[in-house]
């Protein structure tokens, strides 16, 4: 039995309605509605690198991230990856099932190990019939996530890369960050970050993101705590001003 499949066994002794409880899709539901959920979801562990779902692949379900990271990208035919999002805990993937296309736009990859829920479409479209406060949850996760598309193709269109890259930053650190004892001013990535992925995500090239991060390392805008990224948002706010 692998690994993957013995935590997964492992699983069904912890609280599952707890953690779908976390997911911004589900907040405000009942724990009958929750419980109802828990009993037609699908439980799948993932192993740092597993692709959950290739681009083309049917679009026949949407994902709820119980724990871990997932990385969400669109890959072109040379296999090139533009990283568009580094989705967290309780956080949904997959919701283009909504939309005419019968297939996946997108490629998500667990970014390191994590546990995801699975609702198949016709499952998840009878819920929304159902649940009014689930359909407006989801209406308010879409606008956000259209909200932070445009604001990424401004950056892309407008800024140029070091301000990208001080962006980018930012942001992981307000979703993904949490601050150290030690040095308040700093944020710590709970998620390994590499400069080649971050180039994937601003669309730079890797030599110019690592000369990027040298230069903010310098001024202490950016450290090491092992191998996990501390930032400075305060004075990474500060680039380009």
């Amino acid at each position: 039995m692998s690994g993957a499949a013995v935590r997964l066994e492992e699983l069904q002794g912890v609280d599952k309605i707890w953690h779908l409880r976390q997911a911004t899709l589900l907040k405000g539901l009942s724990v009958r509605d929750l419980t109802v959920i828990a009993g037609i979801c699908s439980d799948r562990i993932y192993a740092k690198s597993d692709v959950i779902f290739y681009q083309d692949d049917p679009a026949d379900s949407i994902l709820i991230l119980n724990r871990g990271c997932v990385r969400v990208s669109m890959v072109n035919s040379e296999g090139r990856e533009k990283i568009i999002g580094l989705f967290q805990t309780g956080d949904i993937f997959g919701e283009n099932l909504l939309s005419n296309q019968s297939s996946r736009q997108v490629q998500a990859t667990a970014h390191d190990e994590c546990w995801v829920s699975i609702i198949s479409r016709d499952h998840f479209l009878q819920l929304v019939s159902q649940k009014p406060g689930l359909a407006l949850n989801l209406i308010e996760i879409l606008t956000q996530k259209l909200s932070e598309a445009r604001e990424d193709i401004g950056a892309l269109s407008f800024l140029d890369t070091e301000n990208r890259v001080a962006r980018t930053l930012i942001k992981l650190g307000k979703e993904h960050g949490k601050f150290i004892v030690s040095k308040k001013s700093m944020l710590k990535l709970k998620i390994p970050l590499s400069h080649e992925q971050l180039a994937r995500m601003i669309g730079g090239n890797r030599p110019h993101i690592s000369t990027i991060m040298s230069k903010f390392k310098k001024k202490g805008w950016v450290g090491y705590q092992g191998r996990k990224l501390l930032i400075d948002p305060k004075a990474l706010a500060t680039v380009g001003g």
